[in-house]
């Protein structure tokens, strides 16, 4: 699956840097309001030891992580809902993301001045949400308008959607985000091509200072205390996991031992947007290589063989199936096989987190 997050903040919160250590990346860091003018595009690879033990497993000449695509966005200004700034641009890049990832700044550094004035994540992260909310809300109004004139002057059109662009315009005139419309599946669907911007997942990230990881500032307690269990929020530093990124294995390791960083928050980043999407990954492995791949979490096997290749979904034949765990207990696939581990599958089955899939086909 190509899924794309978007990385969002006010301008020097960090967040260029953010997608820089995320992707390795080269983006320039500027201190200059507008300098990620056009977004800067990259992807971050989802760590998984268990691809690395299924490369051993395998003794695979190469191995593929699953990946996500992140875009660093410019910087939002107060007033871009109403396109001031490039507010416009701004918005219009947001609404191609599948998720948001929000980055405030909690850290300080007197040669880069806060967009606010002072260090104020809990007025950033308000700041972020209203013009998010501000955007949607002209969308809302503007298609239940449209729904109520059309059904003035009788025209035949579909209005199907009209009571969930109610309930979000309710929630979004409250100022709450749409998400908390409390929304069925069915309708989201049916509200899919408005592209709501408060519709989509969030993790909003805590930017802090290398001297406050593994402690608590005040700035920190009350953006936990605001954010509350509505969004995940990731606290790491920025600037630290870029520099891990220059350094060797070795070095990152004990240069992370030293600041107490026990797993590296870009991984944790990466997998929180894995669970914020309802993502699962499955593995096929061979000689060859060993493979992570992206699906929702519910797909059935055939999706999955169409997320491998388009030749592999139409001539679909079965699927031998075997979770990762199990696979695992034995020296290889086809010990599992003998002794019965290894399950056979139609095009409905349900593929699970971690299974390990062999797919038959014909075309």
């Amino acid at each position: 699956m190509n899924l794309t997050l978007g990385i969002i903040g006010l301008t020097n919160s960090g967040k260029t840097t953010l997608f820089n250590a995320l992707t390795r990346g080269k983006a320039e860091v500027s201190t200059h309001l507008f300098s990620t003018m056009e977004p800067n595009i990259g992807k971050a690879p989802l760590h998984d030891e268990r691809l690395d033990r299924l490369q051993a497993f395998y003794n695979s000449k190469k191995l593929i992580p699953a990946d996500i695509t992140f875009v660093d966005i410019a910087g939002l200004t107060k007033g871009a809902s109403k396109g001031e700034g490039i507010g416009n641009q701004f918005l219009a890049h947001i609404r191609n993301t599948d998720a948001i990832v929000a980055v405030l700044r909690c850290f300080s550094d007197p040669a880069v001045p806060p967009a606010l004035g002072e260090i104020n994540p809990l007025g950033e992260m308000e700041t972020l949400d209203l013009e998010l909310i501000l955007a949607d809300l002209t969308v809302a109004e503007k298609a239940i308008e449209k729904r109520e004139k059309s059904a003035r002057v009788g025209e035949k059109v579909k209005n199907d959607d009209l009571p969930a662009l109610k309930a979000i315009y309710e929630v979004l005139s409250e100022g709450r985000p749409a998400r908390t419309a409390g929304l069925s599946e069915e309708e989201r669907e049916k509200l899919k091509a408005f592209t709501f911007l408060t519709l989509k997942p969030i993790l909003y990230v805590a930017n802090i200072d290398e001297k406050d990881i593994g402690s608590e500032s005040e700035n920190l307690a009350s953006l936990k205390e605001k954010i509350g269990k509505d969004a995940p929020l990731l606290i790491l530093s920025a600037k630290i996991e870029a520099e891990l990124n220059e350094l060797s294995s070795k070095e990152a390791e004990e240069y992370s031992k030293d600041l107490g960083i026990k797993e590296r928050s870009l991984d944790i980043l990466v997998r929180e947007c894995f669970t914020q999407l309802n993502l699962i990954t499955f593995f096929t492995g061979y000689e060859k290589e060993v493979r992570a791949w992206t699906i929702p979490g519910g797909s059935t096997a055939l999706r999955a063989a169409g997320q491998i290749h388009s030749d592999i979904e139409r001539g679909f034949i079965r699927a031998e199936v075997i979770a990762y765990e199990e696979l695992m207990k034995f020296p290889t696939f086809n010990a599992a096989k003998e002794k019965g581990m290894v399950r056979v599958e139609g095009k409905e089955a349900i593929i699970k987190d971690g299974d390990l899939l062999h797919i038959r086909f014909n075309v």
